[in-house]
């Protein structure tokens, strides 16, 4: 798995401080303010896992990390939504929005019991045993970290 964003993230903040710097429209110079706020928080989480843990983080540690920024903008988005508060919250909602861009499509449920399918018949021929299961997971978990080991147990239950 590759980095999403984290090797980019120093040149999109540079380019989003020129940007603003030169833009003379308000309403496109807010649009750009909001997203470079959100460039600098994104590269502050990333400092802060990696000042924590002492090492760099992974790409999966960093697609955890957008993921979870985006749902905590569409929860405060609601919040300041019935709240009344639409200046915070249309805010909220536009650094959602380019997270939900950064942010690769998860995989469906399908795309899971697919790969796994896939797993069994390269590295058991097809028929597994429910031993194997941590290795089928560790395997599907490299492809799509977010995968359910739920639906992976039931390929693998069809398996034995």
């Amino acid at each position: 798995m590759e980095y999403i964003i984290k090797d980019k993230i120093d040149e999109l903040i540079s380019k989003g401080i020129v940007a603003f710097g030169t833009e003379k429209d308000e309403t496109t110079k807010e649009a750009i303010r909001v997203k470079l706020e959100l460039h600098r928080a994104i590269k502050t989480e990333f400092k802060k896992i990696e000042g924590r843990t002492g090492k760099e983080i992974t790409p999966e540690e960093e697609l955890k990390i957008l993921v979870d920024m985006k749902s905590k903008r569409e929860e405060a988005w609601n919040i300041y939504k019935d709240a009344g508060r639409w200046d915070l919250a249309n805010k909220e909602n536009m650094e959602a929005e380019i997270l939900s861009h950064i942010i690769p499509a998860m995989p469906t449920e399908d795309d899971i019991k697919n790969y796994t399918e896939e797993v069994i018949q390269q590295q058991f021929g097809g028929k597994c045993a429910m031993k194997d299961m941590k290795v089928i997971l560790a395997e599907v978990k490299k492809k799509y970290p977010f995968a359910n080991g739920g639906v992976v147990s039931q390929v693998v239950k069809l398996h034995v």
